[in-house]
């Protein structure tokens, strides 16, 4: 059933020997084949979806060997490392590796499908191991650019801020890459302004029930800054369990504070009704230009991101999810302020 999908998806491969015309009529419709390959994979769900993520990769990562310097063909590789990203699918992105070139400008559109492959498989030490054996091999400027900046964000992640930062410097050095660059600059920005044990930058902003809220004013309590969207689909999946942090220790100076970047405000207001988020709620107007999202670099750090604070206002955790982000507010809750 999954092949007979997938064979209806992408259809027959069309031979490499096609003359110059052809091949543009064959990228054409090829890449009509990959846009229904994503519409056949995501009517699937569970097991089912895992395994016809496996069967569509293949073949688009076998048209880019035949095509690797075409549009179409750069779309077959990123679809290929994509759909192989969807599932526990490190075998197979570890078989394709070897046939990137280390001087190719195609890492950038890989390198997250491989971690997240990794990631799946429970082979997150492989992953880093793999990193680091490009960081001497990748030659091509973009590419070298991706990799340094895949480094420096698993660095600055897992709170090794002194080991990220020379990384974005090296991104902003290399200037391969504006996108890269400008990103760059905001997790220096990061390291500088929002590390572990640094107070929170304070803000002021009125909530949906119109109250004026100013961070410092909630100095003495535990705080969990809460950035989001109704049309960020990993934002979603978090809502249980911010509730859960919130019913735990909501009356017990617990401030749950969330930050939306939706360009919609009726649109965050009517989720906040009908799932009864019952928590403090800001409304940031700008999406990722408006002053809290500069302020809190979300435009490098993407969202869902949190953010959680002592009661002198340090962040003691950051990106913290799911029941993690409950158990950390439980310990927090636990522990006495160092100020007077």
């Amino acid at each position: 059933m999954i092949r007979s999908l997938a064979a209806l998806a992408l259809g027959v491969l069309v031979c490499a020997g096609a003359n110059a015309q052809q091949g543009a009529a064959v990228d054409s419709s090829f890449q009509a084949r990959i846009d229904a390959a994503w519409d056949v994979a995501r009517t699937y769900e569970g097991e089912a979806s895992d395994s016809l993520w496996r069967a569509l990769a293949a073949e688009p990562f076998a048209y880019y060997r035949e095509h690797p310097d075409t549009p179409t063909g750069r779309s077959a590789v990123r679809t290929a490392f994509m759909m192989w990203g969807n599932t526990d699918a490190a075998d197979e992105v570890e078989a394709a590796l070897p046939h990137l070139g280390l001087d190719s400008d195609v890492w950038p559109d890989v390198l997250n499908g491989v971690g997240n492959a990794y990631a799946r498989s429970d082979r997150r030490d492989e992953y880093a191991a793999l990193l680091d054996s490009l960081e001497g091999q990748l030659t091509h400027p973009r590419s070298r650019t991706a990799l340094l900046a895949t480094l420096g964000g698993r660095a600055l992640s897992d709170g090794r801020d002194a080991e990220a930062r020379p990384y974005f410097e090296a991104v902003v050095a290399l200037d391969a890459d504006s996108f890269q660059v400008a990103r760059a600059q905001g997790q220096l920005y990061e390291i500088d302004h929002l590390a572990l044990g640094m107070v929170a930058p304070d803000f002021e902003a009125v909530t949906l029930d119109g109250d004026t809220l100013r961070l410092a004013d909630l100095r003495g309590q535990v705080v969990l800054l809460d950035f989001w969207a109704t049309w960020c689909g990993p934002c979603l999946p978090e809502l249980p369990h911010l509730a859960a942090a919130h019913q735990a220790h909501g009356s017990d100076g617990f401030q749950l504070v969330g930050v939306s970047l939706d360009t919609d405000r009726a649109e965050l207001e009517a989720m906040v009704d009908e799932r009864d988020l019952a928590w403090t709620h800001v409304w940031q107007d700008g999406k990722w230009d408006g002053g809290i999202a500069r302020l809190y670099n979300l435009k490098g750090s993407g969202i869902p991101q949190t953010y959680l604070l002592d009661r002198d206002g340090r962040i003691v955790a950051k990106n913290v999810r799911k029941e993690t982000l409950v158990e950390a507010v439980a310990e927090l809750m636990g522990a006495p302020a160092d100020g007077p």
